[in-house]
């Protein structure tokens, strides 16, 4: 078994140590590619019942039995030999701010630091399961990755300054509601007015009058916007801004996301970038 190999079986073993410990109650996802042609038994049993699944095929790890995965496809779940998967989802994520790694047992593992980069193999119970760089696999706390590397704040410019935003990154995740009921839950204005208050910069309830709020400079210009402005959005094409998000720089911001349903990251798609009006910065 060459190296390469030695890894992937490591990985994929480590996995199904963490999802056995998870308990039956516990929601596991994650992705797996079949790495040969293998059987795909109807019970735990590999006397049982088995078909054969293909090489390259994708499913879902969500337990191990009496040493196979179980796994699910396209709604049916079956078995499958440890040694015939592994790893498939390896996205990358990045350490809001100085994050711990744990085991299932809640034991700490060790700490990754702000804009660390890890990898991303899938959740358990609504935590990452991940790869990090302090040499360990285990699970880490909702809102503590993003899908894009943080930028730093501006630097020498008067603004909310890194306590909002970094107050910005721990909510990522957190439930979009209409009626919102901070911090449990936002809608895109009530997230901007909690966050902003944060630094000290009181803002009014609903996006269009934060959009319409003369205290704060008004920034027309993509070009010109920094970290920290309020960005305001006219989504429906009626000339009324109806969507504020928080800017974090290099394209990206936070917003409160009725259609995800969830407080995310989003970035400047053509979309977007025809539904800004203007930004408010603070300070």
């Amino acid at each position: 078994m060459n190296f390469r190999s030695m890894r992937r079986a490591a990985a994929i073993l480590l996995t199904a140590a963490l999802l056995a410990g998870t308990g039956p109650s516990a929601r596991a996802s994650v992705f797996a590619k079949v790495r040969f042609s293998a059987p795909v038994y109807r019970s735990a049993s590999r006397d049982s019942a088995h078909v054969q699944a293909p090489p390259g095929l994708q499913v879902s790890v969500t337990a191990i039995k009496s040493g196979c995965a179980q796994v699910r496809y396209k709604g049916r779940v079956g078995y499958m030999p440890l040694s015939s998967l592994a790893p498939a989802s390896r996205a990358p994520g990045y350490a809001i701010c100085a994050a711990a790694v744990y085991s299932v047992s809640g034991r700490k593992l060790g700490t990754v630091s702000k804009g660390a980069r890890v990898c991303v193999l899938g959740t358990i119970d609504g935590k990452y399961l991940v790869a990090s760089g302090c040499g360990a696999l285990g699970l880490m706390k909702p809102g503590t990755l993003s899908s894009q590397k943080p930028q730093p704040p501006a630097q020498n410019s008067r603004g909310p300054g890194e306590k909002v935003l970094r107050l910005v990154g721990s909510l990522l995740g957190r439930s979009y509601a209409v009626n919102a009921n901070p911090p449990d839950s936002f809608n895109c204005s009530s997230f901007v007015q909690y966050c902003m208050a944060a630094g000290g910069y009181p803002m009014k309830g609903t996006a269009a009058e934060q959009a319409a709020d003369g205290r704060y400079r008004k920034i027309a210009s993509l070009s010109r916007l920094r970290a920290g402005d309020v960005l305001c959005f006219d989504t429906t094409g009626n000339g009324r801004v109806d969507h504020t998000a928080i800017y974090l720089g290099s394209g990206r911001f936070v917003e409160a996301s009725k259609s995800a349903g969830k407080v995310q990251v989003n970035s400047f798609t053509d979309w977007y970038r025809q539904h800004f009006k203007w930004a408010r910065r603070p300070g």
